[in-house]
């Protein structure tokens, strides 16, 4: 890429890819099937098994703005996105997981915003598509939690940590490039949570925030995890304390902060039991017997069994109306 070519690129898209065969091909054609043409697409491949990068580098073939970074071993999410961080040129960087895609307009729409409102992030609304049943639903709307038309992100930093309304990914949204390249400058290595760590890091430096409420993203869900519910709590408890690290590194470790990520814990923990719970294959009574022993090695005091009971009962029950819904749907 010439000099002349890099500063008219106004948004640079980075996709990081692992064995991704079956839906790479898809994420990528949804970034070249987009309104505007002054973007590059950087598809970093995370030294996947599959037939991943022969599709990454077939569709690359045809499209001069796509590029691909190749990881002679596995490196993660986090680092792949840094790598694909730092061969950007464009203005802005958007992030897209390998097996989600964008609406046609998508980057028109963040970056016509962008430029309204002078502001280092735009995020925007998305949709959950089942990955059985392909039922698009609503995942965020930005209008439910934002009013004002920008805001300041250190303003936002609670609610993030509570995990109760703002979205903690780092995908869908568009950020300033000069912003990252300032605060993505480790990544987290084998570490669940990275999306939340980047956001901490980027919410505390008091950037500016706009939003647009247009669902321009598709996510998919029901990927399913490989962690037992058991490891995911204590996946969370690890969060937990990462957080708590790097709020304190960035002088953000505010009493208002550490209540916050105290309810995002309870939070996390609540939905690993009830992942436990609603198991018919377990017994009941160990899992109860299992949770009492975990919950004195937490660092929230007064959290009982009993309230994690409570809590569950009705996360449970939040979830068995989304799935009969989804169920009902997929036969209309």
């Amino acid at each position: 890429m010439t000099i002349f070519e890099a500063m008219k690129t106004i948004v640079s898209v980075i996709i990081p890819a692992f064995n991704e065969q079956k839906n790479i091909a898809r994420a990528i054609k949804s970034v070249l099937a987009q309104s505007i043409a002054d973007f590059e697409l950087i598809v970093v491949d995370d030294a996947s098994t599959d037939s991943t990068l022969a599709t990454i580098e077939s569709l690359a073939a045809m499209d001069s703005r796509i590029s691909v970074i190749v990881h002679d071993t596995n490196q993660g999410l986090s680092q792949s996105r840094l790598n694909g961080v730092k061969a950007a040129h464009g203005e802005y960087v958007f992030f897209l997981d390998a097996d989600d895609a964008i609406i046609p307009d998508a980057l028109e729409l963040l970056t016509n915003k962008a430029a309204s409102s002078q502001c280092d992030i735009v995020i925007a609304g998305a949709q959950r598509v089942s990955r059985r049943l392909h039922i698009p639903m609503p995942f965020l709307i930005p209008s439910r939690i934002l009013t004002n038309d920008c805001y300041s992100t250190a303003s936002l930093l609670p609610l993030m940590l509570d995990k109760t309304s703002f979205p903690l990914n780092a995908w869908g949204r568009l950020y300033r490039r000069s912003l990252l390249a300032e605060l993505f400058s480790c990544a987290e290595k084998n570490f669940m949570g990275e999306d939340m760590i980047l956001n901490i890091r980027v919410f505390a430096s008091d950037a500016r925030l706009a939003w647009i409420d247009n669902n321009i993203y598709r996510w998919t869900m029901g990927g399913g995890s490989a962690h037992s519910p058991q490891q995911l709590w204590q996946h969370n408890l690890n969060l937990y304390h990462r957080c708590r690290e790097v709020l304190g590194q960035l002088n953000a470790l505010t009493p208002h902060h550490q209540a916050a990520l105290d309810k995002g814990l309870e939070n996390d923990l609540i939905t690993s039991a009830a992942r436990m719970l609603g198991n018919p294959l377990k017994s009941r009574a160990k899992t109860l017997e299992w949770i009492g022993r975990q919950l004195p090695l937490t660092p929230l005091a007064g959290l009982t069994p009993a309230h994690i009971m409570a809590e569950t009962r009705k996360h449970l029950s939040r979830h068995r109306r989304f799935y009969l819904a989804l169920h009902i749907l997929s036969r209309l």
